[in-house]
């Protein structure tokens, strides 16, 4: 594990905080157990694809540095019992059965059957297949069968716009999860604490993670209500940033509400199943179309979300290395 020694020392240098129970973790359960891809973009600390599906989607494991991040967040003891939403191909799952020991239980939770039958393979081949509790996260929103009533920590692994009342109602007093909080482009990450059976919230900083079913990472063409939440995202980091003129500004905000103003069940295809812009979306960005040229460029570069990587190799000459601030994209 030469490589993972390497990975760890750089994040370390980085300033990127984890323990001495994170280390020996990600030292002991091979990454390699996980994904049958190269892990070369993991030990350059990038995600790992671990999973792609006939219709596009793709599910990775995060990046080393996100992963040790939201470990150091869980403050892990043995003993705990640790709820996971979100499979990441079983690797983060495995990571905290190693950390919390045979006395303490993992739930891991995924929407998708293949995930997590890919999740159970790889923790028989890792060694955790008859430790680690596998369970079917629900579309409708319900609590899944058969798990666990107290739970000492719970860690959601994509994007979510809010924690579910099933989930809070099993975090122990003192317990807490931790979650990205918000859209599809940037969320912030925060922590949730139960304190005498009230909850308060701490913010642990901006992250960006992928959505949590795999079905929401297969490419769909927009309707006008999701084309405008999306402009409507970028607008606003545009607009944090200082990178929109005030005019701009006011013409975005009038094409955003013109969007929604359309009915959300326009048919983008045509008869033979190819993606079709409908006339009435057409219009509404070819009347945009002087103003909004010159914002494109802008405004696909925002949405091309790129992470810091401190674990990565770096030129001794770099004066930037080491730089960490919170995973801002």
């Amino acid at each position: 594990m030469e490589e993972m020694d390497s990975l760890l020392t750089r994040l370390s240098l980085a300033g990127v905080e984890f323990n001495l129970l994170i280390r020996e973790a990600m030292m002991n359960v091979d990454v390699r157990c996980f994904s049958s891809n190269s892990p070369a973009s993991f030990f350059q600390d990038r995600p790992l694809v671990f999973l792609e599906n006939e219709r596009g989607g793709v599910k990775t494991i995060s990046a080393p540095h996100m992963i040790v991040t939201m470990l150091h967040h869980l403050e892990l003891n043995q003993g705990m019992e640790v709820m996971i939403i979100g499979a990441k191909g079983g690797y983060i799952s495995a990571l905290v059965q190693e950390i919390i020991g045979d006395k303490g239980g993992v739930t891991l939770l995924d929407y998708d059957v293949d995930v997590l039958n890919h999740a159970r393979k790889s923790h028989k081949i890792s060694g955790y297949g008859e430790i680690i509790l596998r369970r079917k996260l629900r579309r409708d929103g319900r609590s899944p069968a058969n798990i666990p009533s107290k739970i000492s920590r719970v860690l959601v692994t994509g994007s979510i716009e809010k924690l579910p009342t099933w989930i809070e109602s099993r975090i122990d007093e003192d317990g807490f999860a931790i979650f990205p909080r918000g859209g599809r482009l940037n969320q912030k990450l925060i922590k949730r604490e139960k304190q005498d059976e009230n909850f308060f919230d701490t913010d642990l900083g901006n992250v960006v993670f992928g959505p949590l079913d795999i079905k929401d990472s297969e490419p769909t063409a927009p309707s006008p209500f999701e084309l405008a939440d999306v402009l409507e995202e970028v607008s606003f980091i545009a607009k944090d940033l200082d990178m929109i003129s005030l005019e701009d500004s006011f013409k975005l905000d009038d094409l955003i509400v013109d969007l929604r103003s359309l009915p959300d069940d326009l048919i983008p295809y045509d008869s033979n199943g190819n993606y079709k812009m409908p006339l009435e979306m057409m219009e509404l960005l070819e009347k945009s179309n002087e103003w909004m040229n010159r914002l494109w460029p802008l405004f696909l570069m925002l949405s091309e979300v790129n992470l810091q990587q401190p674990g990565a190799f770096y030129d001794e000459d770099d004066e930037e290395f080491g730089t960490y601030e919170d995973m801002i994209p």
